[in-house]
């Protein structure tokens, strides 16, 4: 039957199924798009190379996913009849167990409430939180995830789980129709809570997404559309879902013939206006996940675009949760319209960290699809905010691959560590880690599973979703601070990481550096092998022992041809200290005598009592030209160690102090220099029980100069090293120490990190 297209002011739809090659390039290198077989538009319509190229990929894309549905399928309900088998059995051992014994538990009926879907052993919790209770603003949220969650199973499994463990009244469950495929493709169910109180909510959940049905994830990547006057361009393949009718589109009356079949929006505004009118006081919400979201947020749409007004009067609220984008900015306006009017409170879109669906289609003037309304976006430790759109709103971006990878790795590893931190009840099944393993380089997809929706409702403070999702009051509006959250994000991650990792990394170090050493005393592999470990590894406290940098570059002798007065002797004799430091005390004293003939003034170890309580912070001091007017001392602060993550994170880390009249200072280097625990940087700190690396090393500088009013000092230092040595006179100017700064000769870092923000 031909589709009737009268009740639409404008249209694009693609049928993939009809695209052949010559069809697909001729579409790609010619603007006029109407006789393309499989590109349904008004006549004439032309368009340019963008958005044909845009097409021409989503159009392969699905015709690739509809050359895999019947495997994928297949494959699907394999994997889901063994995962039923091993459930009904408690694990693999005992499944073996009860074959030797004969008393396996056979697969329970796909219609029983025992049966479960793929998408329940991602996340097995039937009952609500006990700890969210009604009246607490995370309930509703929270029952719409767990309603849109238990969607995806059989209609037994949903009224076992409704009456049996939430208590509540379950109403009914429906295959709604698609008057397009000419069969049940949109599934949903309602039910309701406090029947017959004036605290009565009904709520109506769609089904999402299906894993392994790839027509689903067509509907997903679909670029078609509808234009309606007034309502703007929806979504093609949402409509048809929702239940779209082919001949005439959207009456505001469907009149069934007897026997006829069931669609989603004409069913369940008839079902509610019978529930609500029983309780003048009852309410009702909307929920999905997915695709059920993108069904959930259009339900609304239609109802206003019917103009009925006295139903939405009754809508408590809208919740989805991975929804994607369903429509344009005219769209969107519409939309926003209703929520001024409070004719649609409580819509909050959520959505979780980097899962892909909320950003597709792509929202770009090609597509023109636009997200609308409050967005609750949760990080990957389940820290959320209000905010009007979440980061990397289009997910295909190069900018963002690594930050993501380093994203999927830490859910991965809270994976096995949620269970210890939140409590048994958000331990994830072996399935759900299976799937963060499999998909670590496209975290997208186990981002878009309901286990961290369920997750991000129960923990989720009581303010983020206590604003009414209508008002744009607490939203972040400001660009750089929503850009900013997801780099502190990944940023924490990466140093938790660091420190999971700390123990290995440090054993990889000393065990490269102990062969390294070996290797040196030796002569190299060869001499090794001939003098058959005849010099041994020296004691690590010997001036014979290097450092991993040292052996990098074991050059000790200053250039002989940079004698005192080039331009270049300070910055090479100041890299070689810094180059030096990363030593220990006793091959800086004989490097600093023996080998540049200078004055030895000590080797610190100072101490951090912010990061670890221990000596964190190393420099070396000396002097050149004793008791002359030409008199140096050198202060040169060791940089970050190769295999040290705790020096790695002082580099890592954004956070900062806000000094007055100095601005943002890297945090970090501060406490490595060393910033006190309770008293920030007082001016002087009375007997100090360590030796802390700013105070010793300027009350060594005072002592030493006193004794030559011609002495002055250089600082230098090399990465985390050359932060220190900038820092230092910083505080020095911070202090207001103006006698000792007219005695500094020159700083010179070598790649050293930013420390400052703007104003400095």
């Amino acid at each position: 039957m031909a589709c009737n297209k009268s009740f639409c002011s404008n249209y694009m739809l693609l049928s993939p199924e009809k695209a052949g090659l010559v069809d697909l390039v001729c579409f790609l290198f010619s603007s006029n798009i109407y006789n393309r077989k499989f590109v349904d538009v008004p006549k004439g319509t032309k368009m340019p190379f963008a958005p044909r190229w845009i097409i021409f990929l989503t159009v392969v894309a699905q015709i690739l996913l509809r050359l895999v549905a019947k495997p994928v399928a297949w494959l699907g309900n394999l994997l889901e009849q063994w995962l039923n088998l091993l459930h009904m059995n408690t694990n693999i051992f005992v499944l073996i167990y009860n074959l030797v014994t004969g008393q396996v538990i056979g697969i329970p009926d796909e219609t029983s409430a025992k049966y479960l879907s793929v998408l329940a052993f991602l996340d097995l919790r039937q009952d609500l939180d006990e700890n969210i209770a009604a009246g607490d603003s995370r309930y509703n949220p929270h029952l719409s995830i767990m309603a849109a969650k238990v969607a995806y199973e059989n209609k037994a499994f949903i009224e076992s789980t409704v009456t049996d463990h939430w208590k509540m009244d379950f109403v009914a469950f429906y295959d709604f129709w698609n008057d397009y495929q000419k069969k049940a493709t949109t599934q949903g169910f309602l039910f309701r809570k406090d029947e017959n109180t004036d605290t009565e909510t009904i709520v109506v959940a769609f089904r999402g997404t299906s894993p392994f049905d790839t027509l689903d994830w067509v509907s997903d990547v679909d670029l078609s559309w509808y234009e309606f006057p007034g309502l703007g361009k929806v979504h093609a393949g949402f409509l048809k879902a929702l239940g779209q009718q082919k001949l005439t589109g959207w009456p505001k009356n469907l009149i069934q013939i007897f026997g006829g079949h069931d669609y989603a929006y004409y069913t369940v505004r008839g079902k509610l206006k019978e529930l609500l009118k029983k309780n003048d006081k009852a309410k009702f919400i909307v929920t999905g996940h997915s695709l059920g979201g993108a069904l959930a947020i259009l339900f609304p749409a239609i109802l206003a675009y019917h103009g009925e007004t006295s139903m939405l009067e009754r809508l408590d609220g809208v919740y989805t949760f991975g929804q994607p984008r369903v429509g344009n900015e005219q769209f969107g306006k519409f939309m926003e319209d209703q929520i001024n009017n409070n004719l649609l409170p409580n819509y909050y879109r959520t959505v979780y960290c980097n899962d892909i669906v909320p950003r597709v289609p792509s929202d770009n003037s090609v597509t023109e699809f636009k997200h609308f309304g409050t967005c609750a976006y949760f990080n990957s430790f389940f820290k959320g905010k209000t905010v009007d759109e979440a980061p990397n709103k289009n997910y295909f971006s190069i900018l963002w691959l690594i930050p993501k990878i380093i994203n999927s790795i830490w859910e991965l590893i809270r994976s096995f560590i949620k269970g210890c931190v939140w409590g048994s009840d958000y331990k994830e099944t072996g399935l759900m880690q299976l799937l963060r393993v499999v998909c670590l380089l496209f975290g997208g997809v186990p981002a878009h599973c309901p286990p961290d929706y369920v997750d991000s409702t129960r923990l989720a403070s009581t303010e983020l979703y206590g604003t009414g999702g209508s008002s744009t009051e607490g939203k972040t509006k400001n660009k750089w601070a929503t850009e900013l959250d997801p780099l502190v994000d990944h940023n924490c991650l990466l140093q938790i990481i660091l420190k999971l990792f700390a123990k290995p990394l440090k054993w990889l170090g000393y065990a490269i550096q102990q062969w390294l050493n070996l290797l040196h005393v030796n002569g190299g592999f060869l001499g090794l092998i001939f003098k058959i470990l005849r010099e041994k590894i020296p004691d690590r406290n010997t001036s014979k022992y290097l450092s991993i940098v040292g052996l990098l570059d074991d050059r000790e002798k200053l250039e002989e041809n940079i004698p005192i007065g080039d331009t270049r002797y300070n910055p090479a004799l100041a890299i070689m200290a810094a180059k030096l430091s990363y030593e220990n005390s006793a091959c800086n004293e004989a490097v600093v005598s023996q080998s540049w003939r200078m004055k030895f003034l000590g080797f610190y170890h100072f101490w951090n009592g912010n990061l670890r309580e221990k000596s964190t912070t190393k420099a070396l001091l000396f002097r050149q030209n004793e008791n002359t007017d030409s008199e140096l001392i050198r202060v040169a602060f060791r940089g970050k160690s190769p295999f040290d993550a705790d020096d790695w994170i002082t580099d890592l880390d954004i956070s900062y102090y806000d000094l007055p009249n100095v601005g943002r200072v890297h945090s970090g280097f501060m406490k490595a220099l060393d910033l006190q625990k309770c008293h920030g940087w007082p001016k002087d700190i009375t007997q100090p029980h360590k030796e802390y690396a700013y105070y010793a090393t300027r009350e060594i500088l005072k002592d030493t100069l006193k004794n030559n009013p011609k002495a002055k000092f250089m600082v230098t230092g090399h990465s985390l090293g050359g932060a220190l040595a900038i820092l230092f006179p910083a505080i020095l100017a911070y202090h207001k120490e103006k006698e000792l700064l007219e005695r500094l000769d020159e700083v010179y870092t070598f790649g050293q990190p930013s420390i400052h923000g703007t104003q400095h």
